[in-house]
């Protein structure tokens, strides 16, 4: 039984996740209408959770968004190298705001070093900076045919979708952060943006509309847009 055991994990070896992975949790709040009436409260009860951070240890960050959704009125953003610190998280938000309002939506993603660029090395650190003033999410999927092109060439398509995006003269000043969602949520990638004009983020989306890689996109709604508690 032993020499089993043994074998059985020369055959099934540890994979050690890459130091620089980081989840991500989106959570969008609907406030109930009855509520509003309260709004110094609720205001309060939502600017308390940039805090979390300091009460949590191993969160990375926690960054609150104005929904200009109809559908909700709070995005929470969290970040920690673990999961179950981002449970920990969200089960705090809902005791201290369970009684304004529910949750209508959320994203769970996973920050890995993309295979088409080079990353941010100080990703962490880079969440920790006080956030700009507009927040832009939404869950994206590719078509299937997409993961049959191989390698070079899908490289090549995203070259040009890199390019166009990062020479676009408004792109000044726009982080992104394009997480992975691979059969851990209902899409295959969460695009998270901060940016400082929301007109300026609209300009350099719609030039993307011309590059070849959208041809493969079939999924980017809901697009969330929020601005900064703070």
């Amino acid at each position: 039984m032993g020499e089993s055991v043994i074998n059985e994990r020369k055959s099934n070896p540890e994979i050690n996740e890459d130091k620089d992975v980081i989840y991500m949790q989106v959570l969008c709040i609907k406030i109930n209408e009855n509520q509003w009436k309260n709004r110094e409260e609720v205001m309060t009860s939502f600017k308390q959770f940039t805090n979390l951070p300091d009460e949590i240890n191993g969160l990375i960050h926690t960054k609150i968004y104005r929904s200009l959704r109809y559908d909700s009125d709070f995005i929470i953003w969290l970040s920690s190298r673990n999961p179950s610190i981002i449970r920990n998280a969200m089960d705090i938000i809902y005791l201290k705001s369970g009684h304004l309002g529910k949750s209508t939506f959320s994203m769970l993603s996973i920050y890995v070093k993309s295979p088409y660029l080079k990353n941010a090395t100080h990703i962490e650190e880079d969440l920790k900076k006080k956030g700009l003033k507009y927040f832009v999410g939404y869950p994206m999927s590719k078509d299937p045919e997409w993961y049959l092109i191989d390698y070079e060439t899908r490289k090549k398509i995203m070259d040009e979708h890199i390019k166009t995006a990062m020479t676009h003269p408004m792109n000044q000043g726009i982080q992104s952060y394009t997480t992975y969602s691979f059969s851990i949520a209902d899409q295959e990638f969460a695009v998270l943006y901060e940016v400082d004009s929301l007109y300026r983020w609209m300009k350099v989306a719609e030039s993307l509309r011309e590059v070849k890689a959208r041809k493969w996109i079939t999924k980017e709604e809901p697009i969330l847009v929020g601005v900064s508690i703070e």
